[in-house]
């Protein structure tokens, strides 16, 4: 009978641990996921495509920008990006606080010419808010000229 109970109670181990890995790995998974939604934003960004950016957020995703406020952010990148003649993005890092896994922080240089020949850019930070389990974006909050992120690029 004891060794009946010890095997049942290795046997609950063994099950809570399996689970426990499963979970993590879907968490994980979805962090990996959450990455690249990110870095497919920043290449978007970098190539000028709107559709790509267009499919990285939910329906009623939306970009909170200091030039413009909150709009809906089809329309911001459909505005924007087709306009754009070249640019390039230069990554600092992407930042994430375990305990708030759907909420991402990238800050970047950015440097663009528009096609009427104009340029701009300068050193971004994008706050990324993801839908619940989901890799999809639910809105960016982008802050821009952000000036003593620059020093992280220095050496570059």
């Amino acid at each position: 009978m004891k060794q009946f109970k010890l095997i049942a109670m290795m046997s609950l181990l063994v099950l809570t641990c399996v689970f426990q890995t499963n979970a993590f790995a879907d968490s994980s998974s979805l962090n990996e996921q959450r990455i690249h939604v990110v870095q497919d934003y920043l290449l978007s960004l970098q190539t000028a495509d709107a559709d790509k950016m267009s499919e990285l957020f939910e329906s009623n995703g939306t970009v909170v920008s200091t030039s413009h406020g909150s709009i809906d952010a089809v329309n911001f990148f459909n505005d924007f990006l087709p306009q754009v003649a070249s640019a390039k993005v230069t990554l600092g890092g992407v930042y994430q606080n375990p305990a708030i896994p759907k909420q991402l922080v990238a800050h970047f240089l950015l440097n663009f010419v528009m096609k009427d020949g104009s340029s701009g850019g300068g050193a971004f930070a994008d706050y990324f808010t993801f839908s619940e389990e989901s890799a999809k974006l639910q809105d960016v909050q982008m802050f821009e000229r952000v000036d003593n992120v620059s020093s992280v690029f220095a050496n570059q």
